[in-house]
């Protein structure tokens, strides 16, 4: 089990600030990129400016974009990154294509991932089951940090860790913190993706081995 800091920053100089402490606790944090579209906010995280960042850490993507393929294709040339995830929902409709940017990404060597909103029925996953290592559900609507976490992603962790007991890890991102954490872990969650209850606190470091404690 794993606590990975989010970083969801809103201009390049809190992004680095962010980056830098996690240096001191972790050795992967997930960047949030936002594109206004899929979600109706923006964030920075610019990799022509991240490549030039000498870090140990390796990054995840969480990309909460419409358009995969374009993200997909600048971060490529990125030696940190370890991990992509995007999202099933502008697939619903087009499980083919997203089937091809899985193929694409593990093209570039990453291992990939799919998230799901709360509201999206876990069923649009089954087709991509065997070409992902991770699934990220969304305990909150995306786009946001700090929202409150959506209860009912419990019990749908625990229904698709039932369904699929040899199937990709879970993870939870969105409301995730030493409240909800003992819940999702008894649910079957084993990686833990946190921004507010990190990186709002006055000792980042300090809330993060808070958080590991949990697990």
């Amino acid at each position: 089990m794993k606590i990975i800091p989010a970083i969801l920053a809103n201009n390049q100089s809190e992004f680095e600030a962010r980056l830098r402490a996690t240096e001191a606790f972790t050795d992967i944090v997930q960047i949030d990129v936002l594109d206004n579209s899929f979600v109706p906010f923006t964030s920075w995280a610019d990799p022509n400016v991240i490549k030039k960042f000498e870090t140990p850490v390796r990054f995840e993507l969480h990309l909460m974009v419409e358009d995969v393929e374009k993200y997909l294709t600048v971060w490529s040339p990125i030696k940190n990154v370890a991990r992509a995830i995007f999202h099933i929902e502008p697939f619903l409709n087009k499980k083919e294509d997203a089937g091809d940017l899985l193929g694409t990404a593990a093209f570039y060597g990453w291992d990939m991932g799919l998230a799901i909103n709360p509201e999206t029925p876990v069923e649009a996953l089954e087709p991509f089951l065997e070409k992902i290592s991770t699934v990220l559900f969304l305990g909150v609507t995306p786009g946001q940090s700090g929202q409150p976490f959506k209860q009912e992603v419990i019990e749908k962790i625990k229904a698709f860790k039932a369904a699929h007991p040899n199937g990709p890890s879970v993870a939870v991102d969105g409301g995730v913190n030493a409240d909800t954490i003992p819940a999702l872990k008894a649910a079957g969650a084993e990686t833990f993706c946190v921004a507010s209850a990190i990186f709002n606190s006055p000792d980042p470091k300090a809330a993060f081995l808070s958080l590991q404690k949990l697990l």
